[in-house]
């Protein structure tokens, strides 16, 4: 599995970066002249590399990095008014919602840290009818939170991806708590009153 950052297939004026995902094999195939393609089964087919549903792959710590990337909520909503609410776009409540993971620096752009990571790149899905979630946040038992590859639910069936070395953007559902950034930003899928 490679994964790289790049432009965002979004083409929203919003996405700016986001995380590629291409798939090759380890092995290269061989055709042996004994072999006997076998009923329904097409032996030039790409491999599949699969997750069934529920195994699920970590990408890595989204937050926090830095002691300071944990704030209380008076402190992080100080600093997000300071910015007209820039740092929203890369916090996230902790577990029990008592402080916020802002992985900002002073200006409210990802810090330092932060920027040498894959997970703070990943793209919300836009559009459930093309954009495919295939990452999913979850918190381990320290509090880090974690992005992880896979499909989380059963009824969404395994995980797959050709492993042909062609990329395609992954996709992760930031959720209700990012909508006050995406009423900010104006591409709200809220109707408004």
């Amino acid at each position: 599995l490679d994964l790289r950052v790049k432009k965002s297939s979004i083409g929203s004026q919003h996405a700016g970066l986001g995380v590629f995902l291409s798939c090759t094999p380890l092995l290269q195939k061989t055709h042996n002249a004994n072999h006997k393609k076998q009923e329904n089964q097409d032996i030039d087919a790409a491999p599949v590399f699969e997750l069934p549903a529920g195994e699920l792959l970590d990408l890595g710590i989204y937050a926090p990095f830095l002691a300071g990337d944990k704030k209380d909520l008076e402190d992080f909503n100080r600093k997000s008014m300071a910015l007209n609410g820039k740092c929203q776009d890369f916090a996230f409540l902790n577990m029990d919602g008592r402080f916020m993971y802002d992985i900002t620096d002073e200006n409210g752009d990802l810090h330092s840290v932060a920027r040498k990571h894959i997970p703070p790149y990943v793209n919300e899905v836009t559009n459930p009818f093309v954009d495919e979630q295939c990452v999913y946040a979850a918190f381990d038992c320290q509090g880090s939170l974690h992005y992880l590859l896979g499909h989380g639910h059963p009824v969404d069936g395994p995980f797959r991806m050709e492993a042909n070395g062609c990329e395609k953007e992954i996709f992760v559902d930031y959720g209700i708590g990012y909508e006050e950034v995406r009423l900010r930003k104006g591409y709200s899928c809220i109707d408004s009153i």
